[in-house]
């Protein structure tokens, strides 16, 4: 059944909840808590910490999002945190969840790491109620951080997440939102593979999401996005998009692959497909 942990310390279990609005996990406080080697399932989010300063690490464990199979409700994120002091997401396979999101609301922490995942069908589709999904979609990602300014020690590395067309419905896989590092300590994505990006329809003409992006417009540099470093990933397969640098200062993308051919798995074109990297405002 679904757990409240309230004291710090290490926890492995298996835990599972099948209420959208319940969390499998649900941290209340701020002492270190270790979630590791466990397996989770839930029709809401997995891990959530929605108490400003939580340290949180979760490392090793698998994680399946389900169907909620109420109406136009979402699938629950792999991890939810607000304001967090630190977060270690780590050596963890994700199945079929919304991902990972930390909302840092104007202040930064003492560092987040995101490494060695795998994810599998990142979704952003809302249930049609019956078992299935409808077009309409919340935009997920693999990994969205938002409003974490300049904070150092922030690692998105050696991750490995593969979307599939109709299985799978993610917006960037990597987003960074108003979200900075340091001058000294610059916000590292590096040695990622990530392989397709598709709309709830995936031949449909319109879709903003693919690889990975650097966005939020503002003219106060204390609120933007910047001091970014992508370095060594690798982008297969992604519409519209692999790189995108959509606003920001300061950042800094090279030696990177990305690979699109225009093309679904099973040869249909993407109307959709765009370009491998841009740059804009």
């Amino acid at each position: 059944a679904p757990i409240v942990i309230s004291k710090g310390g290490t926890y492995s279990a298996n835990w599972e909840s099948l209420d959208p609005k319940v969390p499998a996990i649900t941290v209340s406080t701020v002492e270190p808590v270790v979630i590791q080697n466990c397996r989770l399932r839930g029709k809401g989010h997995l891990v959530s910490a929605l108490m400003q300063g939580s340290n949180i690490t979760v490392r090793n464990c698998i994680g399946h999002g389900v169907n909620p199979n109420v109406v136009n409700t979402r699938t629950g994120r792999f991890v939810n945190v607000y304001k967090p002091k630190s977060l270690v997401v780590e050596r963890n396979t994700m199945l079929s969840t919304a991902g990972i999101y930390a909302d840092g609301a104007g202040t930064s922490a003492s560092g987040i790491t995101v490494r060695y995942n795998r994810a599998q069908n990142i979704e952003g589709r809302l249930s049609d109620g019956k078992g299935g999904y409808l077009n309409a979609f919340v935009a997920m990602q693999f990994l969205q951080l938002n409003n974490i300014r300049a904070t150092k020690n922030i690692e998105i590395a050696w991750n490995q997440v593969i979307n599939e067309p109709g299985k799978s419905r993610v917006e960037e896989n990597i987003n960074l939102y108003l979200t900075s590092g340091t001058a000294d300590s610059p916000i590292r994505i590096h040695d990622n593979y990530i392989q397709g990006a598709y709309g709830a329809d995936p031949v449909a003409p319109n879709y903003s999401g693919g690889g990975m992006i650097v966005d939020g417009g503002t003219s106060d540099l204390n609120v933007a996005a910047g001091w970014v470093q992508m370095h060594n990933n690798q982008i297969v397969g992604t519409q519209n998009q692999g790189i995108a640098i959509a606003a920001g200062h300061d950042i800094d993308v090279r030696n990177n692959r990305v690979i699109g051919s225009g093309l679904l798995p099973d040869g249909r074109r993407m109307p959709a497909a765009n370009v491998g990297i841009y740059v804009s405002n």
